[in-house]
């Protein structure tokens, strides 16, 4: 027996930690039914926290990132996933899925459109590989929100550092998300 990688258990302990990704993941999980989902997507997964728990009761997911140090990260921390072949990381960028059209029953794309400047092309891209009748999920910050209390403590964000995490907008009202779906075809509820 191996022992335990502690560096491992700790990073991924950090993770399981952050309230934000437990409240979006917990709300988005209540509103689809993931037994009937074939194909799931992940899309900009970042380190695959998400995606993990997606992929933990046998399902195979697919976690899409532009970032190829993330998805180096989400092999270190889920390797376990992707050696029995349940996490499928690919590197790419949303305005360009090399996913097949109508391929994915149920994606996410959650926290990702506020980082992409093409967010209408992103949101095309993905309405191109949700079959007819699957379903979205999308969460974004949203834009009428306070602004975050470490923000106003004066902690600098890594939002505003150049980079994977760079937000290129601070969010979408309720009115834009829903029009810019729509745009794409989908019927946004």
């Amino acid at each position: 027996a191996r022992a335990p990688n502690r560096e491992n258990a700790r990073v991924r302990s950090v993770q399981e930690l952050d309230l934000s990704l437990l409240l979006r993941a917990r709300a988005a999980l209540a509103k689809v039914d993931l037994g009937s989902a074939v194909s799931v997507a992940d899309l900009g997964c970042a380190t695959g926290t998400f995606a993990a728990r997606l992929a933990c009761p046998g399902r195979v997911v697919t976690a899409v990132d532009a970032s190829v140090e993330s998805l180096a990260e989400l092999g270190r921390l889920h390797g376990d996933l992707v050696a029995r072949g349940l996490l499928e990381p690919v590197h790419a960028d949303l305005t360009r899925l090399p996913l097949e059209s109508g391929s994915v029953d149920l994606a996410f794309c959650m926290e990702v459109l506020e980082h992409i400047h093409e967010d209408g092309q992103a949101v095309r891209e993905i309405a191109r590989v949700v079959r007819p009748g699957g379903v979205l999920v999308v969460s974004v910050p949203n834009s009428r929100a306070a602004t975050p209390l470490v923000e106003r403590l004066g902690a600098a964000s890594v939002h505003r550092e150049s980079g994977p995490a760079e937000h290129v907008r601070e969010g979408y009202t309720e009115e834009e998300l829903s029009e810019l779906l729509a745009s794409a075809g989908f019927r946004p509820t």
